[in-house]
């Protein structure tokens, strides 16, 4: 039998009069953005580019057991998103749309069981305002429209950490099971930190709780055999396919040393991550606050004090953690978004005014991005046409300045209506147009008619690994001046993909620079090499 406390009872009485089609509207919004994101984007983003060919590579060998890129073994992730992408190729062909087809389906299914679990154990209005807040946020509506493995870790932690909590409150074995196969695939999406993190999210709560029957159930003995049996099979395949090299790789390189330094430069101070999740969460969290100020449950309520363990544990873990990357604690939005929604229905229900210091703060930070983004396209040499698309951030900045005025004449809901259809509107624009636009002028778009339609094509040490991708082939790599001195010898046309800062080390060699192009936002610079004399026209 479900056992429901008085006061959990007493918040599913608060207002729970959100008709459903209204909540349909903004499952079919992020959809359409989804979709129509996923086809208009190149792939270009390095993690994008590299999860797609691997999946590419794994299904051109039948292989289901060794990730590889460019024909050498990536040992970054473990298989999970692959193997969505093998499905997606296989039915719609070999595109970005494919790539990026169930990293849609995720991010739907993640709206879908946070309206699910929020209206069976809150109410309808709260479960209402966490699909609106993370419908309105930028950075998850862009996260669900990757080819990488985060929007599949998102929704199995999510849905693991859900069903956790009605195991824990209604006891019934089907979500037990359903915990232990959710968190297993969450493993097979990222790895250990899939378990590890929301594990010790769920511990907290339960010591505060001081529900010591549950943390020594003999019961978790079947929910580990459960995520063991989903898990090690293909760990246990792919140790003995590569003799432990992707072991070794996997868990040293890509999770302990990922825990304990920087990697690939993502460090940070200790806030960078709160700053990530506010930045992330914006609009509704320029209001965070007033709601750390504001909000007060009738008593202490379960399933509130279980999304606060969640947000603190993945915050604070991710903030003590050496490499610090916006999407890592993803995972908790929807539960911080769950915590934000019910302060949303008592402040409705209450009636009463915020201070207007929230809205100002709001207004500061759109003012900020507005300028950010203004300096960041200029700067970008590639970029520096399309400065006028830094203007879309008026949209958020005007919906910050409308909701403050509203807020003062008509009311605190009716300035959130004016938010939550001002950040529609931009994320509309700034994924499906202004996003796409801009990245189509990547130096691989740029330069692949000097290399598309040409054998052989090389690379010399260090390259945009979206060639890959777009030339449907690997890369031969020539890690030395002496093996590009061989192929002058024996080739009379060839193509070369490297780095600027790698060009000095080959200076000597009678070869043409046919292109040069600096990638997008970041340092490198991709250049096209050909045999000197050579002309591409």
């Amino acid at each position: 039998m479900k056992k429901e406390t008085n006061n959990d009872t007493t918040l599913k009485n608060l207002r729970a009069d959100i008709p459903t089609g209204r909540i349909v509207l903004f499952f079919i919004f992020a959809a359409a953005i989804w979709w129509v994101a996923a086809v208009a984007s190149p792939l270009y983003i390095l993690d994008e580019t590299r999860n797609a060919q691997a999946a590419r590579e794994m299904m051109k060998r039948h292989d289901s057991i060794v990730p590889t890129f460019n024909n050498e073994l990536r040992p970054d992730k473990p298989p999970l998103h692959y193997y969505f992408m093998q499905g997606a190729y296989r039915i719609f062909g070999v595109n970005a749309w494919a790539a990026r087809f169930f990293s849609v389906v995720m991010g739907l299914l993640t709206l879908l069981s946070t309206w699910f679990f929020a209206k069976r154990f809150i109410n309808k209005t709260v479960a209402f305002w966490a699909v609106v807040l993370l419908t309105s946020s930028t950075h998850f509506l862009f996260e669900f429209q990757l080819s990488v493995p985060d929007p599949y870790l998102i929704f199995f932690t999510t849905a693991g950490l859900f069903t956790i909590y009605a195991y824990i409150k209604e006891n019934h074995f089907y979500w037990l099971v359903l915990a232990g196969i959710s968190f297993g695939l969450a493993i097979l999406a990222k790895g250990p930190v899939a378990l590890a993190v929301p594990g010790l999210a769920v511990l907290s709560w339960l010591v505060f709780e001081k529900n010591w029957r549950k943390i020594f159930s003999w019961k978790w003995i079947i929910f580990f055999a459960i995520i063991a049996a989903v898990t090690l099979p293909w760990f246990i395949a792919v140790h003995h396919e590569t003799n432990g090299d992707f072991t070794r790789k996997f868990f040293l390189e890509h999770n302990i040393n990922r825990f304990s330094k920087p990697i690939e430069g993502h460090g940070g101070f200790f806030l960078l991550i709160p700053l990530y999740v506010i930045a992330g969460l914006l609009p509704f969290s320029g209001l965070s606050v007033a709601f750390s100020k504001k909000i007060q449950a009738p008593d202490p309520v379960s399933f509130l004090q279980f999304c606060i363990s969640v947000t603190l544990v993945f915050i604070v873990f991710f903030s003590i953690s050496g490499t610090k990357l916006p999407n890592y604690p993803m995972p908790c939005y929807p539960f911080i978004a769950l915590l934000m929604a019910f302060w949303i229905q008592q402040r409705i229900n209450g009636g009463n005014k915020l201070k207007s210091y929230p809205y100002w703060i709001l207004i500061v930070l759109n003012i900020l991005f507005l300028a950010g983004s203004l300096f960041a396209l200029l700067y970008e040499p590639a970029t520096k046409r399309f400065a006028a698309w830094s203007c879309v951030f008026i949209i958020p900045l005007a919906a910050s300045c409308l909701a403050l005025y509203y807020h003062k004449i008509k009311g605190f809901g009716k300035s959130l209506f004016i938010l939550v259809i001002g950040y529609m509107f931009f994320n509309a624009t700034i994924l499906i147009v202004a996003y796409p636009s801009i990245y189509k002028n990547n130096p691989e778009i740029k330069t692949r008619h000097l290399v598309k339609d040409h054998e052989p094509v090389f690379a010399y040490k260090s390259y945009n690994p979206a060639f890959n991708f777009y030339l449907e082939k690997n890369l031969i790599i020539l890690d030395s001046e002496e093996k590009v001195r061989k192929l002058l010898q024996s080739h009379s046309n060839f193509r070369i993909i490297t780095r600027e800062e790698l060009l000095p080390e080959l200076k000597h060699l009678p070869l043409k620079t046919l292109a040069k192009e600096r990638d997008l936002f970041e340092i490198p610079v991709t250049v096209i090499l050909g045999p000197s004399g050579f002309d591409p026209q």
